[in-house]
């Protein structure tokens, strides 16, 4: 089984459950675990209303107040650890990840026994669908860099918002305490499980073949910069982190 996070902020005007609707039928046995993060306008009922139609396959999980998408992911992928699905994956709630390469990325999961990550990257390359401005594009590339030389590997695109990771106890040791940072969470989370063996090693990054920069992201290119001067405070945290 698969269970896919979705953290939520606000999200009314942008959310498409017909996407979600094409996941739940592409990928039979994911469950999907909505993360309502402390919403003001009407991201909940929208979210409960989704789940009233699939009681069986969608549920939702209602912060009391705005804790940061990093925050949102952990909390969720905690609860979704109960149910003990092999399998968890967190999506963003606009799916610029299309429901097509989900499914292709929760293939490599499958045909991969001995991988415990699996997640993609907006590499642009020939006959791909990449729609993504180019301010984000250096943006990213930069962010990637100073990334990488946190992680101490060579890593594409830690941000890309499709990752996928098998239910171990490393991941839950892993997330045990929160993280430092509401938008490099992606490189702490990586940072943890290479602390506990599980990266690289035992992970693959799939280069996505569709991906969109959906309109009215709540991460702005400030956002970015700013997240960039975090990674320093990230590096001190993996430095700490105990095993």
């Amino acid at each position: 089984m698969l269970t896919v996070v979705v953290p939520c902020f606000n999200e009314e005007t942008r959310i498409e459950i017909s996407q979600f609707r094409q996941l739940l039928s592409l990928v039979p046995e994911v469950r999907l675990l909505f993360v309502n993060d402390g919403s003001t306008d009407r991201t909940l009922q929208v979210l409960k209303g989704f789940a009233a139609t699939e009681p069986d396959r969608v549920s939702v999980l209602s912060l009391p107040a705005n804790a940061g998408k990093g925050e949102a992911i952990r909390r969720g992928i905690l609860a979704a650890i109960s149910e003990s699905p092999s399998w968890m994956a967190y999506l963003d709630a606009d799916l610029a990840t299309p429901p097509g390469e989900v499914q292709r990325l929760w293939s490599v999961c499958q045909e991969g026994s001995s991988l415990e990550i699996v997640f993609g990257s907006r590499v642009h390359l020939c006959g791909s669908g990449i729609d993504r401005s180019m301010g984000r594009h250096i943006t990213g590339r930069v962010f990637a860099f100073f990334a990488a030389q946190t992680l101490g590997t060579h890593v594409y695109d830690t941000q890309a918002g499709a990752k996928f990771l098998r239910n171990t106890p490393a991941l839950g040791q892993a997330l045990a305490t929160p993280f430092c940072d509401r938008w490099s969470f992606d490189v702490e989370l990586l940072g943890r499980l290479g602390r506990l063996g599980a990266f690289p090693e035992r992970a693959v990054e799939v280069p996505i073949r569709n991906w969109r920069d959906v309109p009215g992201s709540k991460v702005s290119l400030r956002q970015g910069v700013t997240s960039m001067f975090s990674l320093w405070r990230v590096r001190r945290k993996l430095r700490a982190f105990r095993v």
